[in-house]
């Protein structure tokens, strides 16, 4: 998904919206410091697609998770 959707370069911040299992929880990011290594796959953010305002996941559906 991640490659497919991006797009910029670093200087872009990428999100991206998607149904998440529960060993990934909320979302995830990887650390700066490992985008060198493997552009397409560090780059971005994921997120449960639920955690925008007015979604299903009770308490964080604020829209606040990204934000944090």
């Amino acid at each position: 998904m991640k490659d497919t959707l991006r797009r910029g370069s670093s200087n872009a911040l990428n999100i991206n919206y998607n149904k998440l299992d529960s060993l990934l929880g909320l979302g995830y990011a990887a650390f700066p410091a490992w985008y060198n290594g493997n552009p397409m796959n560090n780059d971005g953010v994921v997120c449960h697609h639920s955690l925008s305002v007015k979604g299903t996941v009770t308490n964080y559906d604020e829209g606040d998770t990204l934000t944090h």
